[in-house]
């Protein structure tokens, strides 16, 4: 698809003088809804065969929630709807 760009929504954690990556996604367009301590929601274009780069025809949103066992968010659910 040319030479779009690519984006990154990261999330640290500092305790006890340590930093810990508790969140890492990156894809073309990707851009962060909401975030608090137990949800993040991030978004992203999606492009059909037949669509122009500049009109991707969906958009996918992505919900991950807090898992207490591996310290870090995990995919919960995700749903795809026509691009606004």
């Amino acid at each position: 698809r040319g030479t779009g760009t690519r984006n990154y929504v990261l999330g640290f954690q500092c305790a006890d003088g340590n930093v810990k990556n508790i969140f890492e996604q990156e894809g073309e367009g990707l851009m962060l809804v909401s975030a608090t301590s137990d949800i993040v929601q991030v978004s992203s274009p999606v492009w059909k065969s037949s669509d122009a780069h500049c009109c991707p025809s969906e958009e996918k949103k992505t919900w991950f929630s807090w898992d207490k066992v591996s310290g870090g968010y995990v995919e919960k659910d995700s749903t795809k709807t026509s691009a606004p």
